[in-house]
């Protein structure tokens, strides 16, 4: 979503989970299609990137199998996680947005949940210089993490439940 607006906006990144898309994210079907019967709590960004004049990215994970979307999110023990370098992409995307759009390269946010969680980590650790802060949703500091330590600070919220299996 690209807010019809010349006033500089911030950009929001929301990365989808393990085996999700970035349809499924936001209440579409395969197709792209509205798809009320799909649960998508962050559809809602919709409204809040017009209300607010945001520019709303909502990436696609790279195929892991034959059905499967997910992120490098760098773990070594996540199970079936992609090889891809998807921080040059995260990198590149936002890079282009910046370019190409009238966004503010200084206030990008990223969200994501699980898998897109644990890979908002990796941005802020790995591309700290592009990234303002950071929202985890049910994923932390992996513990067999092979990622590139950050070394400047980067705002976070995690978001975890006691009663979440996994």
């Amino acid at each position: 979503f690209v807010p019809d607006t010349t006033i500089i906006s911030p950009i929001v990144l929301l990365f989808h989970g393990h085996s999700n898309t970035n349809n499924g994210l936001i209440e579409l079907d395969s197709n792209g299609v509205n798809d009320p019967s799909i649960v998508a709590p962050y559809k809602k960004w919709l409204d809040i990137a017009q209300q607010e004049n945001i520019i709303l990215i909502v990436p696609n994970g790279y195929n892991i199998g034959d059905t499967l979307k997910g992120w490098n999110d760098c773990r070594s023990d996540g199970v079936g996680n992609s090889e891809e370098d998807d921080v040059l992409f995260a990198s590149t995307l936002i890079d282009n947005v910046v370019n190409t759009y009238s966004a503010d390269a200084t206030r990008v946010y990223a969200n994501g949940t699980s898998n897109g969680g644990h890979f908002c980590i990796r941005l802020a650790e790995e591309i700290p210089e592009k990234i303002t802060a950071f929202a985890a949703i049910v994923s932390s500091n992996a513990v067999n993490s092979e990622c590139i330590k950050g070394t400047l600070p980067v705002s976070a919220m995690f978001v975890n439940g006691t009663g979440d299996p996994l």
